[in-house]
């Protein structure tokens, strides 16, 4: 780091005695061409943000009116599709298909056994097994 120090203060200091070296003349023509520069590389700096904000419009805008067309599609699609789940709903056969399920339902609950209760404070066979050396390992 400290060669890296050394070199630029060695850099710098020189071409600061260049500058103060040039006569007023010379000063002037580099100030102006490096003004150029300096002008040319912020003008197509700018000219390229502009240039991809308006390729990031046009894209945003085809997206747009492609998603604003899928939408109205997908409503034209959907437009019958409630008349038809109503008329599903009123068939006999959904009412007939609801009431096997609810037999069912009932039929399992009737025939399952009682909720399983786990109790610790009773003590298992496994609790009166155990010898002191598992105790101390508890």
């Amino acid at each position: 780091m400290s060669k890296k120090l050394l070199t630029g203060m060695l850099l710098g200091g020189a071409a600061a005695a260049g500058w103060h070296l040039l006569d007023a003349g010379k000063k002037a023509a580099l100030k102006e061409k490096a003004t150029t520069c300096l002008q040319d590389a912020s003008d197509f700096a700018t000219d390229y943000a502009l240039e991809v904000l308006d390729i990031a419009d046009g894209l945003v805008a085809d997206y747009a009116a492609k998603f604003t067309d899928k939408v109205a599609d997908f409503k034209d699609e959907m437009a019958g599709h409630p008349a038809n789940l109503a008329k599903a709903m009123k068939t006999s056969d959904f009412e007939q298909e609801t009431d096997a399920i609810r037999s069912e339902l009932a039929n399992a609950h009737e025939a399952s056994e009682d909720d399983i209760v786990i109790d610790q404070t009773t003590p298992t066979k496994d609790d009166e097994d155990a010898t002191p050396a598992d105790e101390d390992e508890k």
